[in-house]
């Protein structure tokens, strides 16, 4: 899976497999908590891991 698959503004980025992955997303919500810019999270586990991080008017991905 590329990284980061889109840029943040309403769009979707996916990764989560790797503890580099797992880095980057720590690293980027770091970030958008430090500029106060509103996010949702969903982690989910399974064979493969995924993490999703919306803009929160996309925050119903993160149910799924």
């Amino acid at each position: 899976m590329p990284f980061p698959e889109k840029t943040f503004n309403g769009e979707i980025q996916q990764l989560y497999d790797r503890i580099g992955e797992q880095k980057t997303i720590a690293l980027i919500k770091q970030i958008l908590d430090k500029a106060a810019i509103p996010y949702a999270f969903g982690r989910y586990e399974g064979e493969k891991h995924l993490a999703i991080l919306t803009s929160r008017d996309l925050k119903f991905l993160c149910s799924m």
